[in-house]
């Protein structure tokens, strides 16, 4: 009956602390006084991410409902607070101006194991930082400005093909962007026309 008793308390005693480093954690924003979402135990911000909900979906969200009250909003990830920027100054004085101080993205990367997540939005630290100087020069306001008539010409002919699959009344989306981003790709990245978008079966 002591043992039983014991372990009673010792599972009380536990569930208790942990009850309270999740209190804690779920009140940053809240003892620092800054706008934020109201969290959910356990999940935070994020409850349904991963199974009904993509998580661009609960940003769109936030970011609607409080666009205009705050330059941004804490919210939380789990139990990791985060930022959520809302405006548009902001968002250029983190991704440009003092970038190299924001290099902690959060999100997770594995170039060794995927290769994919291996991109700007992915990458943390002196890799990002890599990555940084070697794709900043291709978005400059000369070169987008000279990718802009090619990616309007992709449009245009995306547009074409959707008034023709429409007239089935069954459009395949999938493969629809899956050949404009292909006809993009290959048009500025390698001066090809694949033309997948009137032809998908061509090389």
């Amino acid at each position: 009956m002591e043992l039983l008793q014991r372990l009673l308390y010792t599972a009380l005693s536990a569930a208790s602390i942990i009850y309270f480093i999740v209190k804690a954690s779920l009140s940053h924003w809240k003892r620092r006084g800054i706008l934020h979402e109201k969290p959910r135990f356990l999940v935070g911000n994020l409850g349904g991410v991963g199974g009904k909900r993509h998580i661009s979906a609960v940003l769109e969200q936030l970011y609607e409902k409080y666009k205009g009250q705050a330059p941004f909003i804490g919210c939380y990830a789990y139990l990791k607070p985060m930022v959520l920027i809302l405006d548009l100054d902001l968002v250029r004085n983190v991704l440009i101006t003092h970038s190299e101080y924001f290099k902690e993205r959060g999100v997770f990367g594995n170039a060794l194991h995927d290769p994919l997540s291996a991109n700007l939005l992915q990458q943390d630290g002196s890799d990002w930082q890599r990555l940084n100087t070697v794709v900043c020069p291709a978005f400059a306001q000369d070169n987008i400005s000279q990718m802009l008539p090619t990616l309007e010409k992709a449009a245009s002919t995306m547009h074409r093909s959707l008034s023709q699959t429409a007239e089935d009344n069954a459009v395949p989306i999938n493969n629809l962007v899956n050949c404009y981003n292909i006809d993009v790709i290959s048009t500025l990245a390698f001066d090809i026309s694949g033309k997948t978008l009137l032809n998908s079966g061509t090389e």
